[in-house]
């Protein structure tokens, strides 16, 4: 088989994957996650859609706790870059249609970044793709998505991080540099994400 037909699958095929989980989500214009965590996720989102629209600064709200309010910062460090990733979403599809493609995303970003993990550590390309494929799909994104926490799913630098720590012994200060961008770049969605690289 031809290098440029395998990898066209290869992509089309893990792409259909990611999609054919949240297909049932877009079908039925649910949200994908069943717990309460994923609640206050769609709080979240919908709190930094309002500061975004109205320059409001997001480090304490009123819309909890009325009369006394939320501390944001002190409670969540005001981590929401996946609430900020999401607003495109939102505002292009609507507050009721817009969180399973933007979990859709998640899952392709996740993909995406192991794949090119892969290409220094797996040189068949058949390996790579199943490698692949089970990371898209792992036990623990699909926990984190199913309960509604896609900031946890999201682990778009941790292949990355460790992709240039195995470099490191190459030589090369830009992979000591990259290793600690991208760890610290798994920080922002979760700290514990950064934990796991070291």
């Amino acid at each position: 088989m031809k290098q440029c037909p395998w990898k066209l699958i290869a992509v089309l095929s893990i792409g259909l994957m990611a999609f054919g989980a949240v297909l049932p989500a877009i079908l039925h214009r649910h949200v994908v996650g069943s717990t309460v965590d994923v609640l206050g996720t769609l709080w979240f989102h919908g709190w930094i859609a309002h500061c975004v629209e109205t320059g409001t600064n997001p480090s304490f709200t009123e819309w909890m706790f009325y009369p006394w309010g939320k501390e944001i910062f002190a409670h969540t460090g005001n981590n929401f870059v996946d609430a900020l990733l999401a607003q495109p979403f939102r505002w292009a599809l609507g507050l009721r249609d817009y969180f399973p493609w933007f979990v859709l995303v998640v899952l392709l970003g996740n993909a995406v970044s192991f794949a090119w993990m892969m290409r220094d550590l797996v040189k068949t390309p058949m390996a790579r793709w199943a490698a692949t494929a089970l990371w898209t799909l792992n036990p623990f994104v699909l926990f984190e998505l199913n309960n509604g926490r896609p900031t946890q799913a999201m682990l778009w630098f941790l292949p990355l991080a460790v992709r240039h720590f195995l470099r490191i012994q190459s030589g090369h200060k830009r992979d000591a540099i990259l290793a600690g961008v991208w760890t610290a770049f798994q920080g922002l969605f979760k700290l514990k994400g950064s934990v796991l690289v070291v």
